[in-house]
């Protein structure tokens, strides 16, 4: 039996979603598909549209047999971060065949290439990415001026665009990891990641999010995405977060004046900007203040998340030691997927967590997984749900249930 494993975050999920399912499963003929996807907050500092059990029953009402959470502490990491940290989650399962994910060109031998560079840093690639952070870029604009030193000015050019910067951080995990898991490269067919008009059939996340802010008819929809989430669109408490509602809580955290020097992405100059930034002050207003030409937005929004759960950099330092992964957390499954199920409990080398009630009794199954880290990594996600309901209830007055009291989706 063999498994393909997607790394996403379903934000929401739409057509292009289900187009990398298909070419998932018709490339690597494996029987099962499985999704690890972000919590309810995103690599790049965003607020996840629905919360992480919606959107993973709308992957497995569209096919995937499995969706696990890909912890808080990576899901809004670097791009670094997020890919060790997931490749190393599916590494530990011991039951992933491949990887697929999308890319702007399927040219493989150039990707590998670059991997390669990116992975073992030789000293030319160390000289000319330090030439040039001494101008001032940030580090993902110094690395692709690196790249172009060494490798041309094509190779560099695939890291211009977020999938591709995302699909070499996978090759570069499994190097990294010496995962035995096969990469597939799946080209993007829909349009650019950044893109904010609707198209045809496949349009970007983005310009999904873009027409539900600007309150654009659900209809005008229903051809951008599976059943199961134009289903949530139109039912009559359609609700959905948005980065702005993190206003009210990121004031609240700064009137507390926390300690910032071991907040994780807060550096000494940004923890010096955040401190005298001005009050009261827009969310999005504050993230634009605070950015500067090596600080990207994504890395001041990352911050800025990291700070409201108090996620430090001792213990980010801590994770990455003990080898990244210390559980898999399921957040909806296939009825008929207990054959997966039975296999990912034998072969796993982490905890596979169905009831998280019972998260700490499976935990003492496992001598090798440190238990301390591990509930330290539990406790971020636990939070993290906390906040996310918070905020939805400070917006909509409702409440929802936390991560032991929800019920887990099995379709």
């Amino acid at each position: 039996m063999s498994n393909v494993a997607v790394i996403a975050e379903f934000h929401p999920y739409h057509n292009g979603h289900h187009y990398l399912f298909e070419e998932a499963m018709s490339l690597s003929h494996a029987d099962h598909a499985i999704a690890l996807m972000s919590g309810n907050f995103l690599q790049r500092g965003s607020i996840a549209l629905w919360d992480k059990y919606t959107r993973a029953e709308m992957a497995v009402a569209d096919g995937f047999d499995l969706c696990l959470e890909l912890p808080f502490v990576y899901a809004t990491g670097s791009a670094g971060d997020f890919a060790d940290g997931a490749v190393a989650i599916l590494k530990n399962l011991h039951a992933i065949d491949y990887l697929a994910f999308g890319v702007e060109e399927a040219e493989p031998d150039v990707f590998e290439q670059v991997a390669e560079f990116l992975t073992e840093e030789p000293e030319n690639y160390q000289l000319a990415l330090k030439q040039a952070l001494k101008v001032g870029v940030s580090y993902p604009r110094a690395r692709q001026t690196a790249i172009a030193a060494i490798c041309g000015d094509s190779a560099a050019a695939l890291l211009k665009a977020p999938n591709n910067t995302l699909a070499l951080s996978y090759l570069c995990a499994i190097k990294k990891l010496h995962a035995n898991i096969r990469p597939i490269f799946i080209k993007r067919i829909s349009n650019d990641y950044h893109d904010t008009d609707l198209q045809a059939q496949i349009s970007s996340a983005t310009a999904i999010r873009t027409a539900l802010a600007k309150g654009t008819d659900f209809s005008a929809l229903a051809a951008q995405v599976p059943p199961a989430t134009y289903l949530r669109m139109e039912t009559p408490d359609h609700t959905y977060l948005s980065d702005a509602m993190l206003t009210p809580f990121v004031q609240a955290c700064r009137l507390r004046e926390p300690e910032l020097s071991d907040i994780c992405d807060i550096s000494p100059a940004l923890a010096d900007k955040l401190q005298h930034a001005p009050y009261p002050i827009d969310y999005e207003v504050l993230v634009e203040q605070l950015k500067t030409k090596d600080i990207t937005r994504s890395r001041i929004a990352r911050a800025l998340l990291h700070l409201l759960l108090g996620y430090t950099e001792s213990d980010r330092q801590k994770f990455i030691g003990s080898g990244y992964a210390c559980y898999a957390n399921i957040l909806a499954l296939k009825k008929e997927s207990s054959s997966l199920i039975r296999q990912l409990h034998e072969s796993s080398m982490i905890p596979v967590i169905t009831k998280k009630a019972d998260f700490d009794t499976i935990l003492s199954a496992y001598p090798a997984i440190d238990t301390e880290l591990a509930r330290t990594m539990w406790q971020y996600d636990l939070r993290a749900t906390e906040l996310y309901n918070c905020i939805y209830y400070n917006h909509y007055g409702i409440t929802l249930p936390n991560d032991y009291t929800r019920k887990l989706p099995v379709l």
